[in-house]
């Protein structure tokens, strides 16, 4: 996953998804055993090339975005 300048900001975890199956919250795997949800409405464009996807988020707001362990990543994955 990378912002709109370029910037690597992590791996995407899964997608989760409302109740109606649309697409909730991307849960992104940031500095190393860290998760954060953002939400799918952030995401712009596919970035060009395989499993590169680009969001209309800063290093700065993903810094101070909510941040779970990783293990949280399995309890989101499943919503």
């Amino acid at each position: 996953m990378y912002n709109q300048i370029g910037e690597e900001l992590g791996r995407i975890e899964c997608v989760t998804s409302d109740d109606f199956g649309q697409p909730a919250f991307i849960v992104l795997a940031v500095s190393g055993s860290k998760i954060v949800a953002i939400s799918f409405s952030a995401l712009l464009y596919p970035g060009g090339g395989v499993n590169k996807f680009v969001v209309n988020i800063t290093r700065y707001q993903l810094r101070n975005a909510p941040r779970y362990s990783m293990n949280a990543a399995d309890a989101f994955c499943r919503l």
